[in-house]
């Protein structure tokens, strides 16, 4: 009988605390993801890797050594693709990804393909071999892998027109999600 009391209390304890917890933690608040996470701020605006938030900005050379910058997309809709030669499911997105650009570009549709460290030469020859027409820029030090908190390859990262991130995949996407994901932005 005292054994049942005893556990009784413990679970009565156990409840108290959990909710004495819940609402310290609701009146203490949860940090923004975005505030937490923020690269910095443009122009009054939050610049962070997640949804709503102006993209992190970027300047990297493509594999003849030309600056490309996200900039270049102001009112363009942009597709940022993260991938690599040796990633797999980064080559089977890859048609998906040249499609898009072929049927949308002319509707304002920009697509960026970022490499992950790897030399030109290699970048190159996957290019032709994939019959890519889509710049593809190098991210040789890894520093815009980290301002986009880059968890996997391939990631696509669409930005609207005006900076903001619309959506974020993880994973290779089809054409189909590609597409659901950024006809709402283009021009009409």
């Amino acid at each position: 009988m005292i054994l049942a009391q005893r556990r009784w209390l413990y679970s009565a304890a156990a409840v108290l605390l959990f909710a004495a917890a819940a609402v310290l933690m609701v009146s203490a608040g949860l940090p923004d993801r975005a505030e937490y996470i923020r690269i910095g701020v443009i122009g009054g605006e939050l610049v962070a890797p997640v949804i709503g938030a102006l993209a992190p900005p970027f300047v990297l050379p493509d594999a003849d050594g030309q600056p490309v910058t996200l900039a270049d997309s102001a009112s363009r809709a942009t597709v940022v693709n993260f991938w690599a030669t040796w990633c797999v499911p980064c080559e089977v997105e890859m048609p998906a990804l040249q499609a898009l650009y072929e049927r949308y570009e002319g509707r304002g549709l920009r697509v960026v393909g970022v490499n992950l460290g790897e030399p030109a030469a290699a970048v190159n020859t996957w290019a032709d071999r994939l019959a890519l027409t889509f710049p593809l820029v190098l991210d040789a030090d890894g520093r815009t892998a980290a301002d986009y908190r880059l968890r996997g390859q391939p990631t696509t990262v669409i930005v609207a027109a005006d900076g903001r991130i619309a959506s974020i995949v993880y994973g290779p996407a089809d054409l189909a999600v590609l597409e659901r994901l950024i006809i709402p932005l283009l021009d009409d």
